[in-house]
């Protein structure tokens, strides 16, 4: 099986979306697909067996691309789009995954007699746009119409969560199969089962990258409301683009809070373990969205107690069985915090809990047999829809 994998966005970097690419198109490799991904025009070179990196021609003022609808992307998807149309006629593909807005070209070029798709859906298109460009929000309609042919015209389905998966369904999608995500590391080393003494200062920990979408003005509101009567909690924010980082350091220096808040920047996965050891809470204080963040199954396999939002992106994959959900509001979060500061045995509680779930639900082995799964799915598909095209017409007499 040949696949042509379009990947809009710069890959390979250490952010959600080309990770979930990469962890992919690996194990698409272990179960003997050839696989060509077709990205931007950055990111960093990758070496994985039967797989190769095409790239779109580079384009000088979209350097530093974020995550989300941008000037900047619409115009390396209409790259992408052009590439993708030569690729094409290059080579023959047996099928063509796509990831985001460019299941798009992939349908244009399926009614222009291209190969079957897939829709690798990671997020909801229409909610990504217009929540982060509220002006948009009167074509939302039209998005989700067109969404929605497009979704239909795949031949499978990929969602991240169940969420996408009803949206999918809601939408006429067909042969959908959930995929979650895996963690990216194992459980920490060193001080990951050891709790601090009750009275010392407890270290709260948010790893991911800064857009607004993550809620980091809810989480450091939060924290400075907790500084008041908490003179020893600290907060360590990994991960973000450096004008992200000097925004939430001078917000922090603002409210007073600099000292006790650390910014330690962008961090390769191999060492998310190590980090996550030095915390005694794992917060996730996303606002929006109805994916489950990557983060989350990494801080399932911590074995630390998670903080979390309870909006539908974390609930989907969180229940107060195994971690503490509070709602996206400053006050409320802040008290949350507070009660974890206050109890080492609750958060011992909550970690190993939170443990007993990723062991059982969310690890590297089950999501290769979920992506084998849907691997033998795709294959299934093409090979009926062969015999079909290849059986002979019946004409009446």
């Amino acid at each position: 099986m040949k696949v042509l994998l379009l990947a809009p966005q710069p890959f390979y970097q250490l952010r959600g979306t080309p990770i979930a690419v990469k962890r992919f198109a690996e194990a698409c490799s272990r179960n003997g697909w050839r696989v060509d991904i077709l990205a931007f025009h950055e990111g960093a070179p990758v070496n994985i067996p039967d797989v190769r990196v095409f790239r779109i021609p580079r384009i000088p003022w979209t350097r530093g691309m974020h995550p989300g609808f941008s000037l900047k992307k619409v115009a390396c998807d209409v790259a992408l789009l052009f590439s993708t149309v030569r690729r094409l006629r290059k080579e023959r593909y047996d099928l063509v995954q796509a990831g985001e807005e460019s299941v798009f070209i992939a349908m244009l070029c399926r009614w222009m007699g291209g190969p079957p798709y897939v829709y690798d859906m990671d997020s909801c298109i229409s909610d990504q746009i217009s929540g982060s460009h509220p002006i948009l929000k009167p074509i939302l309609p039209l998005m989700e119409s067109l969404e929605g042919i497009a979704i239909r015209g795949a031949s499978a389905v990929l969602a991240v969560c169940d969420a996408l998966a009803a949206y999918a369904k809601s939408h006429g999608g067909r042969n959908i199969t959930v995929l979650p995500d895996a963690p990216l590391c194992g459980p920490p080393a060193g001080r990951a089962a050891a709790e601090r003494k009750e009275g010392a200062a407890t270290a709260f920990m948010y790893i991911g990258n800064l857009e607004e979408y993550q809620g980091i003005d809810l989480l450091i509101e939060a924290f400075t409301l907790l500084a008041r009567s908490d003179s020893r909690s600290t907060l360590d924010i990994i991960g973000g683009a450096r004008e992200h980082i000097a925004k939430y350091a001078g917000i922090c220096g603002e409210k007073r809070i600099a000292e006790r808040v650390r910014f330690r920047g962008e961090q390769p996965p191999e060492r998310l373990g190590e980090f996550m050891a030095e915390a005694d809470v794992l917060v996730s204080p996303r606002i929006k969205g109805k994916n489950t963040p990557m983060k989350i199954y990494s801080y399932l396999q911590a074995g630390k107690p998670i903080l979390a939002t309870d909006i539908p992106s974390h609930t989907q994959a969180l229940s107060p069985d195994f971690a503490c959900l509070t709602p996206p509001e400053p006050d409320a979060m802040a008290r949350a915090m507070g009660r974890l500061a206050s109890d080492p045995a609750l958060r011992a509680e909550i970690g190993e809990r939170a443990l007993r779930v990723a062991r059982a639900r969310f690890t590297p082995e089950a999501f290769d047999r979920t992506a084998f799964a849907f691997c033998d799915l795709v294959e299934g598909l093409l090979a009926n829809g062969r015999r079909a095209e290849a059986a002979p017409s019946l004409r009446p007499c």
